[in-house]
């Protein structure tokens, strides 16, 4: 957990380091504390006297430079609007695994960002939510009739891409928020191919008090970077709700929040490795990159969208 976090503005032109720590201005490499001050008010709308800190974490931050292809202005960086309206929230009603009846023995939840990368944590039931059934990240690359997704982490296997994840999707009958997927896959418990069923509920995206700008949904999706072989994490929010995963070689590690009575909670873990579901809890600079002191962890803010 992070007590306090230290966000970096690049700035294309100067190629210097815009640094606000607790709250202070601070100048680095070149940067007047004019410019600094000019990034503050520029960002007043959007909560910039607010992003430095947050009162669950320990740890601190330290700045980890972009490459040149990736440094852009900091206007380009603190807002991201996005028009499209496919950020998603999906909640699984049950899955039958043909000939049997349908039943849920996992709290499955599927967030997706606008830019079509997903996390998709199954939780065994009964709560609490501490053991996994199946843990999956990557890219959503189907169409509305025909679901496809690549997966780039999986709690299953090493080899997330032999892991076939295709089915038809059509609307329920009798229910409109409600998807039917329909396909062929591994079962869990004999791994025998079998055909199966799921129903997908689309929750509606909340804006948050404290979210910027206001009134807009937020999607963030952060990519950990792959500094050691073996070693890959996703987390995405989308509006009220936050997952993550993290492999490194046979450690699985997954963490799924949620925003209830005013305030956000984790209410599922599973393993021990540190991830930064929280820090999308405030503004985050897209293309801003978060390391954690005594730690090899590097994450890079990938996609920030508003609607």
């Amino acid at each position: 957990m992070y007590t306090r976090m230290f966000f970096y503005w690049i700035s294309h032109q100067k190629n210097h380091i815009y640094t606000r720590t607790g709250g202070n201005k601070v100048s680095s490499q070149g940067t007047t504390l004019k410019e600094a001050r000019d990034v503050k008010k520029r960002y007043a709308h959007v909560g910039a006297s607010q992003l430095t800190s947050h009162s669950g974490w320990e740890k601190t931050a330290t700045v980890i430079r972009l490459s040149h292809k990736q440094r852009t202005r900091p206007s380009e960086q603190a807002i991201h609007l996005r028009q499209e309206t496919n950020m998603s929230i999906s909640e699984r009603l049950y899955i039958r695994w043909f000939p049997d009846e349908a039943s849920e023995p996992t709290s499955t939840l599927v967030l997706t960002t606008p830019g079509r990368h997903f996390v998709d944590l199954r939780f065994t039931l009964p709560a609490p939510l501490s053991t996994l059934e199946w843990g999956i990240a990557g890219r959503s690359v189907g169409t509305p009739t025909q679901g496809k997704w690549i997966h780039e982490i999986s709690s299953r296997t090493t080899h997330p891409e032999d892991e076939s994840d295709e089915g038809t999707m059509s609307p329920d009958q009798t229910r409109p928020d409600v998807e039917l997927e329909r396909g062929r896959m591994a079962h869990p418990e004999t791994g025998e191919p079998r055909e199966y069923e799921e129903a997908w509920k689309a929750i509606p995206v909340l804006a948050l008090p404290g979210d910027a700008p206001p009134d807009h949904r937020v999607s963030v999706w952060l990519e950990l970077q792959r500094t050691k072989p073996g070693r890959r994490g996703t987390v995405v929010r989308v509006g009220q709700f936050c997952q993550g995963i993290v492999r490194e070689g046979e450690s699985i590690s997954v963490q799924r929040w949620a925003w209830a009575d005013g305030k956000w909670a984790q209410v599922g873990l599973v393993g021990d490795i540190a991830m930064p579901c929280e820090l999308t809890f405030e503004p985050l600079p897209r293309r801003s990159v978060i390391s954690h002191d005594n730690s090899d962890f590097v994450w890079e803010v990938k996609e920030v969208a508003y609607f």
